[in-house]
């Protein structure tokens, strides 16, 4: 099975005359220890037009490192270059492409086939830089570069690298400092195969980037660069989907659903040739997605009562890993299907060429009055409940809410000042909304849960004792949730707040 860890690097130019004992007076490093040198051999793969470089995606095979030969993928973050996902794939030869590193970068190569691409052979010295009292902080590499053809040398360059030992980017960045100040210039963060590939490796990624404009930019511009960075985040998770990671799970699915929230707001500006069947596809998805999430919600709620006192509910947890392992399968066979590749591809087309001429009126106009439909709806629901409270109903008011925001962040960075504000103050208002009923909906599942099983075991005491204390411990929180919610709506339902909204 693979695994997957975090790596948070800088890349520096490193002169020739490099030495790594200077860095203790300047970055306060108590130690440094110099690590026996090693020789590295990497092949890397890639498709016939680069898709994974485009993409900032590497795929390696590499020999000589310490904790032996392995394959290596490494993936982009959405938000910060320095940090990147690295997957280690428990595959000992590297005489042919393994299974699961296909399936891994199945969102970015999208069926066209993985080769050969290059071929990196590395002298590197290393150096631990340590805190005092031992602790690792980072590990400085001088890495000297060959790219073979065969056995011709094509290529050779010089570059230092610092990866840090931990997720703590202010570490590194004083670090950083400290070789900024002794001369070093930072580099390309790019990895070092992309020297090796050439220009072709920073062309355009075929995963749509998102883009800024202003009030005067035409609302296709902005329903544009929603869609592209909702695809562009869901491409990102796929890797981490196919690891069964919760928190790649729920990015996924949130980039699904939002999705699926610009191809209804955004109808009358879509051109239904291109929108035809992607918005029940994304639906398919969005379902494996969701089902396979609620359940890692519930697992990690009975893992903390069972750790915590009730280890009775033990039985219930065995039973909802077992429904897990079921969904996960079932999201599997999703994310392995035909029909989501051919919706990855769809998806690619650059959304600003499935928008209509007909979108061409202003953000400035446009963008207030969408938000206001998805306004009306929620206040309704809100309405609705007021008169018949029920759980349904308290979801229903979520699903508003959530569509209200979604749009509401979409139009905050078109609209100017002071607009934007104006928008984003609403957009996390609603936001606060969706998050305080998806914990009431969450407690509202478990509640149910565990009212079934029970049902199930009437002869078992001790379990029924410990489900009667997690239902009314459920119980407390929907009714926390209710009172939050109350409080929360009359300062969202306020004029100030959705003036804006009349513009």
């Amino acid at each position: 099975m693979p695994y997957k860890t975090a790596e948070l690097e800088l890349k520096f130019s490193a002169p020739a005359d490099f030495a790594a004992g200077a860095l203790t007076s300047q970055a306060g490093i108590e130690e440094i220890a110099e690590l026996p040198a090693i020789n590295l051999s990497a092949v890397y793969y890639d498709t016939d037009d680069l898709r994974l470089a485009r993409a900032g995606v590497t795929l390696r095979y590499r020999t000589g490192d310490d904790n032996g030969d392995a394959w290596t993928l490494k993936l982009p973050t959405p938000d910060t270059r320095e940090l990147r996902d690295e997957v280690v794939i428990n595959e000992a030869s590297g005489s042919s492409l393994p299974d699961e590193a296909r399936r891994l970068t199945t969102a970015f190569a999208r069926g066209a086939e993985l080769h050969r691409v290059a071929r990196l052979r590395t002298r590197r010295r290393r150096w631990s830089l340590r805190e005092s009292g031992g602790r690792e902080l980072a590990e400085l590499v001088d890495d000297r570069v060959s790219v073979l053809d065969g056995r011709r040398v094509t290529q050779r360059f010089h570059e230092l690298e610092v990866e840090a030992r931990s997720s703590d980017l202010d570490e590194l960045r004083r670090i950083e400092g400290a070789l900024s100040r002794m001369g070093f210039a930072p580099s390309s963060q790019s990895p070092k195969v992309f020297r090796a590939l050439g220009p072709r490796a920073a062309d355009r990624s075929d995963i749509p980037e998102p883009t800024t404009g202003s009030p005067r930019s035409p609302v296709a511009d902005a329903a544009s660069a929603a869609m592209s960075s909702a695809i562009r985040r869901l491409i990102l998770h796929d890797p981490h989907a196919r690891l069964h990671d919760a928190e790649g799970v729920h990015q996924m699915r949130v980039s699904a659903r939002r999705l699926r929230g610009y191809l209804r707001t955004f109808a009358p500006l879509i051109q239904a040739e291109w929108a035809n069947g992607i918005n029940e596809e994304l639906r398919r998805l969005a379902r494996a997605l969701g089902t396979a999430r609620d359940l890692d919600v519930m697992i990690k709620r009975l893992r903390e009562v069972a750790l915590n006192g009730i280890a009775p509910i033990t039985p219930m947890l065995h039973l909802i890993e077992g429904r897990r392992a079921a969904a996960r399968r079932a999201l599997d066979a999703v994310l392995e299907s035909d029909q989501y590749v051919v919706l990855l591809g769809r998806l690619i087309e650059r959304p600003a060429t499935a928008l209509s001429v007909e979108a061409a009126e202003p953000c400035r106009l446009a963008l207030p009055r969408l938000v206001s439909e998805t306004w009306r709806p929620l206040v309704e629901a809100v309405e609705e409940l007021n008169e018949k409270p029920s759980d349904d109903g308290y979801h229903k008011v979520r699903i508003h809410a959530k569509r209200a925001r979604y749009i509401a962040e979409v139009a905050a960075p078109w609209l100017g000042r002071p607009v934007g504000r104006d928008a984003d103050r609403f957009a996390r208002y609603a936001e606060e909304v969706q998050n305080i009923l998806g914990e009431r909906q969450d407690s509202v599942v478990m509640r149910q849960a565990l009212l079934e099983e029970a049902a199930k075991r009437p002869q078992d005491g001790l379990f029924n004792l410990a489900a009667g204390r997690l239902i009314e411990r459920q119980d407390q929180s929907i009714a926390a949730c209710d009172k939050q919610f109350r409080e929360v709506w009359r300062a969202m339902n306020r004029k100030k707040i959705r003036a804006w909204l009349n513009r």
